[in-house]
């Protein structure tokens, strides 16, 4: 007959895909001892998935997701599928009950599970995969050497984006393409946005013209296409059709 703390140790590993270990007496029997009631508890309450959020990114890049939910965390025990692929990175707040894991790229809608143990939970909700956004054209081109202008990016698919970044390449920029991972360069979030336009307030370079690039989550296509900016001084830009709303510098046509 195993004693207790085997016992203990085969009902933790039993019930990790049920249950973080409360409450529920054991009780076992030898057969030179009376029996026994173990004052070791457990609780079994089955897991349960709330949303995932976000629940659609683009086609081709990763992206970071955030599972909510109860009893679906346990440290070193836990792993996420989306469809038939491994969430990587996963990490564990034992506290709120979140995972955080990065999706496989993907062609169409999937279900988001929980491992835990021996069981599982599969959301209710389908993770879904959608076009990659596209940039068909920046208006201006050129800025101020204050800053403070907005450029409008035209395109399409811009929604599924969660985070979309204007990336200002300084001298000494580098760039690892596979994973538009970046160093020593000035980011830029959209101050507005839809489905077709983005909108960023550039900021102030004392460079003649600088290249910019964008960071759409993990899409490589356009955090690899590079484009020009022209910086121009404010005496030039008056006399370049600089036009003025409320009394404040506003927009831009570079000729």
């Amino acid at each position: 007959t195993p004693t207790t703390p085997n016992i203990m140790k085969e009902l933790k590993l039993q019930s990790l895909h049920v249950a973080i270990p409360t409450s529920v007496k054991i009780k076992y029997e030898d057969s030179t001892v009376a029996n026994h009631l173990s004052d070791k508890q457990f609780f079994f309450t089955p897991l349960d998935i709330s949303h995932v959020l976000p629940s659609k990114n683009p086609k081709s890049e990763r992206t970071l997701i955030r599972v909510n939910g109860s009893k679906i965390c346990v440290p070193g025990h836990t792993r996420v599928t989306v469809g038939d692929s491994s969430c990587e990175s996963v990490s564990c707040n034992l506290t709120a009950q979140t995972l955080d894991c990065v999706t496989p790229a993907g062609g169409q809608n999937q279900s988001v599970t929980v491992f835990l143990g021996a069981g599982n939970m599969t959301a209710t909700q389908q993770f879904s995969y959608g076009p990659d956004p596209a940039v068909e054209d920046v208006s201006p081109n050129c800025t101020l050497l204050e800053g403070g202008l907005n450029i409008t990016v035209s395109g399409s698919n811009f929604d599924i984006i969660q985070r979309p970044q204007l990336v200002i390449n300084n001298q000494n920029s580098v760039v690892k393409r596979s994973e538009c991972d970046y160093s020593d360069v000035t980011y830029v979030d959209a101050v507005n946005r839809s489905d077709s336009a983005l909108v960023f307030t550039l900021p102030a370079n004392t460079s003649e013209s600088y290249s910019y690039s964008f960071k759409m989550d993990g899409v490589t296509e356009l955090c690899q296409a590079k484009r020009t900016m022209s910086v121009l001084d404010s005496p030039t830009l008056i006399s370049n059709n600089f036009e003025f709303e409320g009394g404040k510098n506003s927009t831009l046509t570079c000729d």
